[in-house]
């Protein structure tokens, strides 16, 4: 069998991915289109073996390419056949069903140096950063309000026959009304969040969004009956009646919108924005520098952080794209509050602890797991972090007999599981004891 190939167009380069299955084994190659290409092969063995539904390891190589060729497609890339496309390829948006390939803009994960300087200078805006799930709602060719996940796909996984309206019908309904009532025109997209607050708090209730977005339709709809129904945090207009309205128009304008359509909702909350002049408040009762004056604000509030924008913005090619893959163009920055604390440190990836790494890394540590000890004195898994080892520790510290080590980490918050948000490992603790890392919270 000869291989199948894959293209996936960036702004520079192409990469190809080519794949084909020959009895158990899947063959796959990658890299840069004209480059030299990484060949890989895995052989499967059969599955369920002795019973009603055992597949032999051809049908479970032949499966395994299938759901590969089915993930490389919803990440952007295009079969292609003798060096020509097949399929839907161009730039333009079939509106009766969106390509699961579409993505938007994402804010960058740490200011840059531009948009840190108009933060100082009163001249960006912050916007509170919700922890929530992201679900753009489209209204139709035809006038209807149709909910997508954050992968493009109008259905949970599991209930391919239930859309996220049927979930979410307060949000669907009161959109609805919203577009009827304002004239909004059809194939225009909203890009925003499903969130929950903690009951008589300003808090993000993540746990329950998660559990809501996870489950069952018949299931979130009872959660939403006993602990509040979710809400939907509008964000950005990716589309204003078929027109990229991201890629063309500035951040103000859209958001301006945002709160003409949004602004006197029951369930709908438009982007909250503080201003220049809220921002120079807030830097004259804090420190003045880089952002100091917003992170102890998010941290003082106990939300997840803010997003920094150039309200002048134009995102232009970034704003979005049918690659399957998020841009992050310099017009946004995050800003979260940073916290740090100290772990107890583990490697022996031979029981589970942490990772070995790839590559040039062959044999040494990609990752270590942490631990904390509770107030009872007992040792309690939280994380893994590779993120912050330079190349020299991991070459130093690949010996599980030095072990147990404690580490200094940064991280931006903890997860509703217990486990840290982003952790970067910062140094080596060589003055701490292990015992002496005690999170009395646990």
């Amino acid at each position: 069998m000869s291989y199948r190939e894959f293209r996936q167009a960036g702004r520079v380069n192409t990469r190809t991915w080519h794949i084909k299955v020959e009895g158990p084994t899947v063959f796959t190659k990658h890299g840069m289109l004209g480059g030299i290409l990484t060949p890989t092969q895995d052989t499967k063995k059969a599955v369920n073996v002795g019973k009603a539904n055992e597949k032999t390891p051809e049908v479970v190589a032949q499966e395994h390419a299938e759901r590969q060729i089915l993930l490389k497609r919803r990440q952007g890339y295009i079969e292609h056949v003798d060096g020509v496309p097949v399929g839907r390829f161009d730039k333009t948006i079939n509106w009766e069903a969106l390509p699961i390939s579409l993505r938007f803009w994402k804010p960058t994960n740490q200011m840059r140096k531009g948009l840190i300087t108009q933060l100082r200078d009163g001249e960006a805006w912050a916007l509170r950063k919700r922890d929530g799930m992201a679900y753009p709602i489209l209204h139709d060719e035809l006038g209807v309000v149709q909910m997508y996940s954050r992968v493009m796909l109008p259905t949970h996984k599991n209930e391919p026959d239930i859309p996220w309206n049927e979930r979410f019908p307060h949000i669907a309904d009161e959109v609805a009304t919203v577009c009827r009532m304002h004239s909004v025109p059809t194939r225009t997209l909203f890009l925003g969040e499903v969130v929950a607050d903690k009951p008589d708090t300003d808090l993000d209730d993540f746990a329950l969004v998660e559990s809501v977005t996870k489950s069952l339709t018949p299931a979130a709809l009872e959660a939403q009956a006993e602990l509040g129904r979710l809400r939907y945090y509008v964000w950005d207009i990716a589309f204003w009646g078929g027109n990229p309205a991201c890629a063309e128009l500035p951040l103000q304008w859209r958001y301006g919108l945002i709160h003409d359509l949004f602004h006197n909702c029951d369930y709908i909350d438009p982007v909250d924005i503080f201003d220049n002049d809220e921002i120079q408040a807030w830097r004259r009762r804090h420190d003045p520098g880089r952002g100091a004056a917003r992170r102890a604000a998010a941290e003082r509030l106990g939300w997840e952080g803010w997003v920094v924008v150039d309200p002048k913005g134009v995102m232009g090619d970034r704003a979005w794209n049918l690659r399957g893959k998020t841009d992050r163009p310099p017009f946004a920055g995050k800003l979260k509050p940073i916290y740090e604390d100290d772990f107890v440190a583990y490697w022996d990836p031979s029981e589970g602890l942490g990772e070995y790494g790839t590559g040039r890394h062959q044999g040494c540590v990609k990752s270590l797991a942490l631990f904390q000890y509770d107030s009872k004195g007992e040792l309690v898994r939280i994380a893994q972090a590779g993120s912050g080892l330079t190349d020299q520790m991991k070459r130093q510290l690949a010996d599980p007999s030095k072990f147990p080590i404690v580490v200094q980490v940064e991280f931006d918050g903890w997860t509703p599981k217990g486990s840290l948000r982003f952790p970067r490992i910062k140094r080596i603790r060589d003055d701490k004891e292990p015992h002496e890392c005690v999170n009395p919270k646990l």
